[in-house]
């Protein structure tokens, strides 16, 4: 049987028809599988538009999942018939980077993200047709021209600042609060803590090298190296100044306005290499608990070599 084999094998490899009468290739040899590919008229890149937009996320939204707000954010886009990109590949997807996440629970006026288009629109086209599509809770605030394919947001290290307000008429705020050699007036504190003694706690924080929480059970975490500053304003100058709205914004209108007054801290936190600071971590390392203060993210700003820059600007 070898010998009748090797009789009706063609010369130079196994080579013959298979099944269905489809030729067999000696795969040790360099035979092409068809003929070689051809770029068409039409595959070339497309010409993409990047923008950045700034939106808000206010009253009952706050209490979506950083992934619910985002889904949310994307399906507006898309029922505004934007014109959006799409990545290359056998899975494409939409060309969309978001800023750093948001906490549970948290107001912003200061979310960021980038969207690159197929098609230049104008900035007030643009901000009329998403901002008819948002779903409520949801306020573009701002919108601008960046370069397409650009640096996101989210690859820089950041600070973002925060103000909060203790929630009045809550009852005693319960939890335990920091132990008497960790802080000054150790135990848990009703709906915030008075301003003067809110202040000393705050001088307190930042006069630490180290401030250590836990954040999960068998893992701790130093609060004191991602919180670069905490502030206890006095009434007056309560209520921070926002960042007025610029040629892209709805209406032109200052959005600060919205952020209103009787603010009680002010802190701003780091997000790096060292991880992201939390706000809820903050007020528990100043012996508050979190769930009776109301949190509003006012700015974020990206760091170049330890400096801020404007969002605009990345």
């Amino acid at each position: 049987m070898s010998e009748r084999r090797d009789h009706l094998a063609p010369p130079g490899g196994r080579r013959g028809s298979g099944r269905n009468g489809r030729k067999s290739v000696d795969r040790r040899g360099a035979q092409p599988h068809g003929p070689p590919r051809t770029r068409t008229p039409g595959s070339e890149a497309q010409l993409e538009v990047g923008y950045r937009l700034r939106w808000a996320k206010r009253g009952g939204a706050r209490f979506l999942s950083h992934l619910d707000a985002l889904r949310a954010l994307v399906r507006a886009l898309r029922r505004a018939e934007l014109p959006l990109a799409l990545s290359q590949g056998y899975n494409p997807h939409l060309k969309i980077a978001f800023a750093s996440a948001l906490a549970l629970g948290v107001e912003s006026e200061a979310e960021f993200v980038d969207v690159q288009l197929t098609k230049p629109l104008s900035l007030p086209e643009l901000a009329r047709r998403v901002a008819a599509a948002l779903p409520p809770g949801f306020l573009l605030r701002e919108a601008r021209f960046v370069p397409a394919g650009g640096r996101a947001l989210a690859a820089y290290e950041s600070i973002s600042r925060y103000v909060g307000r203790p929630i009045f008429g809550s009852g005693p705020a319960p939890g335990p609060g920091l132990a008497p050699e960790q802080g000054p007036g150790a135990g848990p504190q009703p709906e915030g803590a008075p301003p003067d003694e809110l202040a000393q706690r705050a001088r307190w924080f930042l006069a630490q090298l180290a401030v250590v929480v836990e954040r999960s059970p068998g893992r701790t975490v130093d609060v004191r190296s991602l919180v670069a500053d905490v502030r206890c304003p006095p009434p007056s100058d309560s209520g921070p100044t926002g960042t007025p709205a610029a040629p892209g914004a709805l209406d032109g209108a200052r959005f600060s306005a919205e952020i209103g007054d009787g603010w009680a801290i002010e802190f701003d936190l780091l997000s790096g290499p060292k991880g992201a600071g939390r706000a809820d971590e903050l007020l528990f390392a100043l012996g508050q608990d979190p769930a009776g203060w109301l949190l509003l993210k006012t700015d974020f700003w990206p760091l170049v070599e330890g400096m801020k820059i404007s969002p605009w600007q990345a």
